[in-house]
Formats: structure tokens, C-alpha cells, sequence
């Protein structure tokens, strides 16, 4: 199922942290009030799109980069135009933000005014930005052969191997009169047998595919391709030439 703008169609339910997250049921007067908003928001989405409710969980969120001399944002920090995808439902063109220091998918809410949404991770598997594809990991729950930790990857290649990239920034804090900054880094994680493997430099990448080293190196070397300093989509391309290498064996 498609959606052209995500603002129209979808309730963003956005409650006092305490209230919705307390362990305990909301009493008295509070507990009435967050009654009767959630029955006011269902009935108003009802009138716009039926008895088919789909709601998107999250909360308001609130910008973290003040005294910063840059962005915690994947890209940029303007609104990019995007499509999330919940579980069956694709919301196309929706007006998004990557935040990389929180790994939070921002949403921008027009609805009388403008909100800033922070989508619930629990609900949102993947996302597209500018034509990159995020998919949601979770942790391997004691599973040896799953390292990734839990949040969103970027999808670089995916055939007999599979490449994602995580995208992370963390603010440095800056003394004296200089501002802080958000400094990027990323981790590459190489999907070989079931076993996702670690990959901080080229040597760590020819070995993840356990043959071909020699041939590989070569590659690597005429192309001039390396983990540390080379796009994501050429790293791809040597996934790409070993599997071509695998299947001649055959």
C-alpha cells in the first residue's frame, strides 16, 4: 500500500513522555485527559482516511546541536524528501531528517503548525533518503554470528554478500573559545555465510571472503579501492568480483 504524503494520512500520537511510558496506569485527572486526546485523534483519523488507522508512535523531539559549529544530520541538515516503510505501508515523499548522533529518523509534521517527530524505531523498518535505502537492525539476542548492534544501517549491496554501512557522529567538546563539533565516522559490516563480519581495513576485507586473497588484492590495487577512504559503492564492487571469482568455480 502507497501513501503520497505522510502527513496526511497518518496520526502521530505525541504524549508526555511520563504519561505514555510509565509503568504504572495513568489515574485521575491526567489520565482522563490523555483519554479523551487519544479518542480526539482516532476520530480525526478516521475522518480523513477511514477505519483503517495506521499510527506512527513517537515523540516530539527537541533540537540537541546548540553551541555546535556543525550538523549531527546525515548529509545535511535542510529537509530531504523521503519514503518510510511500516511493516506493509510505504509513505512516500515525506519531509525527513537522519540524525546520526541519536540515530533517530526525524519526521516534519504540518498540521495546523509544524512538529518535529522522532518516529518509533519499534515501528519503522526502513527508510529511502536521497535514493540510500536504511534498514532497521535489531541485536543478535546471544546469536554468535550476528555483531551488528541495534538501530539503522545503510544497505550498499546486497547479493551473494551482503554490505551495509553504519553511519555514527559524536559530538567532541571543545575548551575554551571554540565550538564543539559533530565529527562523522563509519563502520563497514561485510554478510558472508550468515556470519557479519567487521571490516576496518582492506586486509580485514579480504580475509572476511576467505579465498581469492591474491586475486582480490590485485583488484583492490588497480582500482585503487580502500575500506578506509574509498565511497561505499566501490567497496561493493569488490563483493561483486569475488562472487564473480566463486562462481567460476562452480
Amino acid at each position: 500500500m502507497h501513501f503520497n504524503k505522510f502527513g496526511g494520512f497518518i496520526i502521530v500520537l505525541v504524549f508526555c513522555q511520563s504519561m505514555v511510558f510509565s509503568q504504572g496506569p495513568v489515574t485521575g485527572y491526567s489520565g482522563q485527559v490523555v483519554k479523551a486526546r487519544k479518542a480526539y485523534l482516532l476520530n480525526l483519523h478516521d475522518s480523513l482516511a477511514g477505519t483503517d488507522r495506521i499510527l506512527v508512535s513517537g515523540e516530539e523531539y527537541f533540537p540537541h546541536q546548540r553551541g555546535a559549529a556543525n550538523h549531527p544530520f546525515f548529509m545535511t541538515e535542510s529537509w530531504l524528501e523521503g519514503d518510510v516503510f511500516i511493516e506493509n505501508n510505504v509513505y512516500e515523499n515525506c519531509l525527513l531528517r537522519y540524525d546520526l548522533f541519536l540515530d533517530q529518523l526525524l519526521f516534519l509534521h504540518i498540521s495546523g503548525g509544524a512538529t518535529v517527530i522522532a518516529l518509533n524505531r519499534g515501528y519503522v523498518n526502513k527508510f529511502k533518503l536521497e535514493n540510500k535505502v536504511f534498514e532497521y537492525k535489531y541485536e543478535s539476542s546471544g546469536e554468535s554470528k550476528n555483531i551488528l548492534k541495534e538501530g539503522y544501517y545503510q544497505l550498499i549491496y546486497r547479493g551473494k554478500h551482503e554490505l551495509l554501512v553504519k553511519y555514527l557522529k559524536n559530538r567532541v567538546i571543545n575548551g575554551g573559545f571554540r565550538q564543539d563539533e559533530f565529527q562523522l565516522r563509519k563502520e563497514f559490516y561485510l554478510l558472508i555465510n550468515g556470519t557479519y563480519h567487521k571490516v576496518r581495513n582492506d586486509r580485514q576485507l579480504r580475509k572476511a571472503m576467505n579465498s581469492f586473497e591474491k586475486e582480490l588484492r590485485q583488484y583492490m590495487k588497480q582500482n585503487n579501492i580502500h575500506v578506509r577512504t574509498s565511497a561505499p559503492e566501490q567497496i561493493a564492487t569488490v563483493l561483486i568480483f569475488h562472487e564473480g571469482l566463486t562462481a567460476g568455480e562452480r
